[in-house]
């Protein structure tokens, strides 16, 4: 037979979450399992954080110097790594069709003329390991000088 843990403070451990704790460290500061904590932040009516949520969480309540201790940490550890062809394959492959990876204004209007022109475009197309600029069916674009376009005498 299981019994439900009643925690002193229901309104505290919900605005202690809200406020960037995390469920580990409730749970530690309450000496319960998480998932004690996670049930009752539903019970709450509040949506526990993912991954992604809690990572950035974590990272916002961090000083300069605990950041530097991560990163030099991962540095340390991705120091002098070999990279596989299939794994740099892959990391192209996950560019592709992003906007926020390297892509100029230049690019961005190029793909609106052509997609006016109802020619379904592809940034960042992952070719191998690398990434062009543009692709248009089996055709790659690199666009090398970058100027206003609206600014050429015509």
């Amino acid at each position: 037979m299981s019994r439900k843990i009643c925690l002193p403070d229901p309104n505290n451990l919900a605005f202690r979450y809200t406020s960037g704790e995390s469920e580990n460290s409730l749970a530690k500061s309450l000496n319960v399992d998480r998932q004690v904590i996670r049930r009752h932040l539903l019970e709450s009516g509040i949506t526990p954080r993912n991954q992604s949520q809690a990572e950035a969480v974590k990272w916002r309540r961090m000083t300069i110097e605990q950041r530097r201790r991560q990163y030099a940490a991962a540095h340390a550890m991705a120091r002098g790594r070999e990279i596989s062809h299939a794994e740099r394959c892959r990391r192209a492959k996950a560019r592709e069709n992003s906007l926020t990876y390297n892509v100029s204004p230049a690019e961005i209007e190029l793909s609106h003329w052509l997609t006016d022109m109802d020619i379904p475009v592809t940034h960042n197309l992952a070719i191998g390991t690398y990434n062009c600029d543009l692709g248009v069916a089996s055709i790659a674009v690199e666009i090398w000088f970058q100027y206003p376009l609206s600014d050429r005498e015509g």
